[in-house]
């Protein structure tokens, strides 16, 4: 990882001023695989496609998101891995025998939001007692579950299941044949899942978390999408994307010089909506070509800013992909009543005894001043003031105090005080 230290008032061409890695990933040969990754140290955790069927969000007590996984292999590089299919079943009782002919509804996750997956379709969003599967009831201070569901595995066969409840953070789930054989009931407690979601394989039995890193940013997977073919229809169709997590933020900068494109630009597009990144960065045509004028802004759920701009992906052989991430820091604090500073930023943020605070003058300031105050408001750290010429600045602050925490930065530029959390480590 590279840093740079600018002089105050060197006027750089290709700001902003970020530390930039190059990061691979890969979701193994014909995309066998999903990769669930955490931007701030590169862990990552694999899971085969195979591995699990259906997964239960377990991010509070009261969420009751539950998605069917549409991972599966491409169907260009053998041996042929099916798809898990998820269905409404044609009767609410559970005790009715399903026959799979019956069944014409498939249910697919939308991609927006972790809290409302495929077997969340059909929920009333105008009623947040309404989970899709089930409602809420007042009396029994639990959601219990109205509908069922029929899904078909990767090995063909079938199974029925309800959830019956979701009471005080467990999941009750009910599972049986189609012609109810083999019936089994299974208890999720949320408490014991720390990743957010809890993987469950009807075929194995097993019941699984995303052990490290548990609080990932953004998964690399595949999974199905509405997408408008030739003839201008749109239908469901297996793509190779990135989704971000539960309470993670992102916002798509097109149309940019991607390594100079800085975020207070961007901003205000921030979405926690799933699939902002998606999958159309990159286009088949003969092979594979990536977008060059895009970056990607991500707000984690700690607040920590990143940029990410792919640079490689190699398809299907080997589910390698590459992309450049810049360590932007913590949330830009500046406020739109501010006229002569603007875009301030802390790199590295969190840091150790010296950073650089890079921002921009729209004047020449006389009587600039950096301070650094605890959390109980008293000063610890300040700067002399200095004279800074209007255009971008990076100032250096060093010897900051040994005692980790958390401070906020203050910047006095002729009177404008603009302020930016900071952490020492």
């Amino acid at each position: 990882m590279k840093k740079y230290l600018l002089p105050v008032g060197f006027l750089l061409s290709f700001f902003p001023f970020y530390a930039q890695e190059s990061v691979g990933t890969s979701i193994g040969s014909g995309y066998a695989e999903q990769s669930y990754y955490r931007l701030t140290d590169d862990a990552v955790f694999n899971i085969d496609n195979t591995a699990w069927d259906i997964a239960f969000t377990t991010f509070g007590t009261t969420d009751g998101g539950i998605h069917v996984n549409e991972s599966a292999k491409t169907e260009f590089l053998p041996p042929i891995q099916p798809s898990v299919e998820l269905y409404a079943a044609p009767t609410n009782d559970f005790a009715d025998v399903i026959n799979p002919d019956d069944l014409t509804t498939r249910l697919l996750n939308d991609e927006k939001s972790w809290l409302y997956g495929a077997v969340n379709n059909g929920h009333n969003e105008n009623n947040p007692d309404d989970y899709g599967w089930g409602i809420f009831d007042d009396g029994a201070n639990a959601v219990l579950g109205n509908k069922v569901f029929a899904i078909k595995l990767r090995s063909g066969q079938w199974k029925k299941f309800q959830v019956v409840s979701l009471q005080a953070g467990v999941y009750t789930l009910l599972y049986a044949n189609p012609d109810g054989s083999d019936e089994t009931t299974l208890s999720i407690d949320k408490a014991n899942f720390t990743g957010g979601l809890a993987f469950f394989s009807f075929e194995t039995g097993d019941l699984f978390d995303i052990d490290t890193p548990a609080d990932w940013d953004i998964v690399f997977q595949r999974y199905i999408t509405p997408i408008v073919d030739n003839n201008g229809d749109t239908i469901p169709f297996p793509v190779t994307g990135v989704l971000s997590a539960h309470g993670v933020e992102v916002a798509e900068a097109g149309g940019v010089d991607p390594v100079s494109a800085a975020f207070e630009d961007w901003q205000d597009s921030l979405s926690s909506v799933t699939d902002v990144i998606g999958y159309d960065w990159k286009s088949f045509d003969n092979g594979w070509t990536l977008r060059d004028d895009l970056a990607y802004f991500v707000k984690t759920t700690t607040g920590h800013l990143w940029k990410i701009v792919f640079t490689d992906f190699t398809g299907a052989s080997s589910g390698t992909i590459i992309f450049d991430k810049y360590d932007i820091g913590g949330p830009i604090a500046t406020s739109s009543t501010h006229t002569t500073l603007t875009g301030l930023k802390v790199s590295p943020n969190p840091a150790h005894r010296e950073a650089t605070a890079v921002f921009t003058l729209k004047k020449t300031v006389n009587d600039l001043r950096l301070s650094l105050h605890n959390t109980l408001g008293l000063e610890v750290w300040s700067s002399p003031p200095v004279s800074a010429r209007k255009g971008l600045q990076a100032m250096t602050m060093r010897h900051l105090p040994d005692v980790p925490g958390t401070y906020i930065l203050f910047i006095n530029a002729g009177g404008e005080v603009t302020s930016q959390r900071v952490v020492l480590q």
